[in-house]
C-alpha cells in the first residue's frame, strides 16, 4: 500500500472513531448534565390571574410544546411575580411533562402578600425525541387566594 493510501486510511479511521465517540458522548450526556441545548420554546403573560383551589390546576397560559430531536434532558423554567392575599396563605407550583409530574414535585412559590418575583427550574433528565408538552400547575395551600401576574415558562431540550 502506498504512503498516500496509508495516510488517507489513518485519517478516515480516525475521523470515524471521533464520530463514534461523539455519538456515544451525545447519547450519555444527559447522565452528566452536559450537552448542547438545541431547541427551546417559551410563553409569557402579564395579566393578573388567581386561584383559590386547594388542588392543582393549570396556571393560565403556562403551557408550552417543544419538539426535541435527541434523547436527553428537558429543562422547564417557570418565573412569575406571585403573592397570596395576606390571610396567612401560601402557594405551591409544580411542572408536568406530558401529564407526568417532573421530579422535585411541588415547590413553595409564595407565602407573602407582597407580589415578588419567584423562579424555579425542573429537569426531566432522560426524555425521548418527539413532541412534548410542559405545563405549570398551582394551588393554594392555606389562606384564601394565590395570585401571579408577570410570568414566563421557558422549555429547553435537545
Amino acid at each position: 500500500m502506498s504512503r498516500k493510501k496509508t495516510v488517507l486510511m489513518v485519517f478516515v479511521v480516525s475521523a470515524l472513531l471521533l464520530f463514534v465517540e461523539y455519538l456515544v458522548a451525545s447519547a450519555i450526556a444527559f447522565d452528566e448534565g452536559k450537552g448542547k441545548i438545541r431547541k427551546f420554546s417559551f410563553v409569557t403573560a402579564d395579566d393578573l390571574v388567581s386561584t383559590g383551589s386547594s388542588t392543582f390546576v393549570e396556571v393560565p397560559d403556562m403551557i408550552v410544546n417543544i419538539k426535541t430531536r435527541r434523547r436527553g434532558p428537558v429543562i422547564i423554567r417557570f418565573c412569575g411575580a406571585s403573592n397570596t392575599d395576606g390571610t396567612g396563605g401560601s402557594m405551591r407550583v409544580k411542572a408536568q411533562l406530558d401529564g407526568v409530574d417532573v421530579s422535585f414535585g411541588e415547590i413553595q412559590f409564595a407565602v407573602e402578600s407582597v407580589r415578588l418575583p419567584h423562579c424555579f427550574t425542573w429537569v426531566a433528565p432522560d426524555v425521548l425525541p418527539g413532541t412534548h408538552t410542559a405545563t405549570i400547575l398551582w394551588r393554594k395551600v392555606t389562606g384564601g387566594t394565590a395570585f401571579v401576574q408577570a410570568r414566563s415558562l421557558v422549555v429547553e431540550g435537545r
